[in-house]
């Protein structure tokens, strides 16, 4: 298949020659990065982020693709301030915000800046459809357990949040942790 044979490249340390034969185009860009989001491979992402600029010098709209490769590499600060930096960018696309809003909650908890992460999460769910598990997440990470009982408490209606919680890369250890005790014994894991 294409994707196996990109991936096959990527794995070989040549994403930007994927992508130039595949016609160097937006279609080839989108096809190898995913790629290579789904493969982890920061630095082929990076690569080919640099061989599409190259080719497409004025282009807009790859911070999207900048904050996927500063997450993949674990650089929380870089992943912040790229999207601080293109935010309306970032937002007003549906699917870059769900991304982003994710990266941005998890990479402040990550630096250990809850106060901010809980700043951005209750903004973000001033919105009908926010993102409720960051809120959960933001919350978790100030260690305040009677506000996160309180908070899963007024989400037990919604009948797999919880579970939801739990399976949370970020937010369920948190809740397994022994710091979060009386959540366990009110709301048990799955």
């Amino acid at each position: 298949s294409r994707s196996g044979l990109i991936r096959a490249r990527i794995k070989l340390g040549q994403a930007a020659n994927a992508y130039r034969e595949l016609g160097a185009n937006t279609a080839a860009f989108q096809d190898v990065a995913s790629q290579c989001v789904i493969l982890k491979d920061a630095a082929q992402l990076d690569s080919l982020l640099a061989a599409h600029r190259k080719m497409f010098p004025g282009l807009k709209g790859l911070t999207v693709w900048e904050v996927e490769v500063h997450w993949l590499k674990k650089d929380y600060e870089a992943t912040v301030k790229a999207i601080e930096a293109d935010r309306p960018g970032l937002f007003t696309n549906a699917t870059h915000r769900w991304k982003c809003e994710g990266y941005l909650i998890r990479s402040l908890v990550r630096l250990k800046r809850s106060e901010d992460a809980l700043r951005e999460a209750e903004a973000m769910n001033k919105r009908k459809d926010g993102p409720k598990i960051l809120l959960a997440l933001a919350l978790a990470s100030t260690g305040d357990v009677p506000r996160v009982l309180a908070f899963l408490e007024s989400k037990k209606g919604d009948r797999y949040f919880i579970d939801d919680c739990y399976y949370a890369e970020d937010l369920g250890p948190i809740l397994r942790g022994a710091a979060f005790r009386e959540v366990n014994e009110r709301f048990p894991p799955p």
